[in-house]
């Protein structure tokens, strides 16, 4: 991702780093859920999320207040003001959405542009949890069941007709920014921990190899992907299956652990936040 952000050409792959991103989360914040049991206490979960992201995400917003005054002209100050007021409500993507796609120029100058995934995290961390609220748990999982697909629906027609005219643009409901096109990652980390929950399920004869065919997927999406391909999309099911693997299969005794814990690695995933 880092690489990718520095513009260097053989990296433009690197912005499948959202996607997995979002299984991450998807893997971790259904983990947190589960491991409460029956004590799983959704107010106490908002509270925690709200501490953990709203006291960094305030600063970067009054961090870049200052720069914004001095730099801008009016009509940009006016689009960066309306992002300080919606990102703390979790909701500068769909401003983003509304006014400009992801590699346009004036969307790349733009302070809180990156907060478009902070913004669908919030989301997920919002409305994912009620679902636990349904105590039954093949409930539970066909609601994200039905999640899934649907979003994996929204995303593969992302560049389909079944559009949203906005002035002389067309606005794709699964575009690069909604979260409708991005749901079925944070779900398919979701199924992950559930998985995972359940450790008689996962078969370890085969750990190691369909781990480093986890990783090899990631790598290969990479190292293949430019800014050509649309994402999310079809091809998002290369680097999300990747993950999935890599999460599921990954443990201490195989390679895919060991070189993820290289401490480079270790270090850059610490400080990414």
């Amino acid at each position: 991702v880092i690489l990718f952000h520095l513009n260097i050409n053989f990296f433009q792959g690197g912005k499948i780093g959202i996607d997995i991103f979002f299984v991450l989360s998807g893997y971790l914040i259904t983990t947190v859920i589960l491991n409460k049991g029956n004590n799983f206490n959704i107010n106490l979960f908002w509270i925690n999320r709200a501490r953990r992201i709203m006291p960094l995400l305030l600063f970067i917003i009054l961090a870049t207040i200052p720069f914004a005054l001095y730099m801008m002209v009016p009509n940009a100050l006016r689009n960066f003001a309306q992002s300080v007021f919606l990102t703390p409500l979790f909701l500068s993507n769909m401003l983003f959405w509304l006014e400009s796609g992801y590699w346009d120029l004036p969307s790349q100058m733009k302070p809180l542009l990156h907060t478009w995934s902070i913004a669908i995290e919030g989301q997920f961390y919002i409305l994912f949890p009620l679902i636990f609220l349904i105590k039954t748990r093949n409930k539970i999982l066909l609601i994200i069941f039905l999640i899934w697909i649907s979003s994996v629906m929204a995303a593969i027609f992302n560049n389909s007709q079944i559009l949203i005219i906005q002035t002389d643009k067309f606005l794709s409901l699964a575009d690069h920014f909604m979260p409708f096109g991005r749901w079925w990652e944070l779900m398919t980390g979701s199924f992950a921990a559930f998985i995972l929950q359940n450790k008689n399920s996962v078969k370890l004869k085969y750990h190691n190899l369909l781990s480093i065919i986890g990783l090899s997927l990631i790598f290969y999406s990479i190292f293949s992907f430019n800014n050509n391909h649309t994402l999310p999309g079809l091809l998002s099911l290369i680097p999300v299956l990747g993950t999935f693997l890599t999460i599921v299969y990954s443990n201490k005794r195989n390679f895919t652990y060991k070189f993820l814990n290289l401490k480079i690695l270790d270090h850059v995933g610490k400080i990414s936040y």
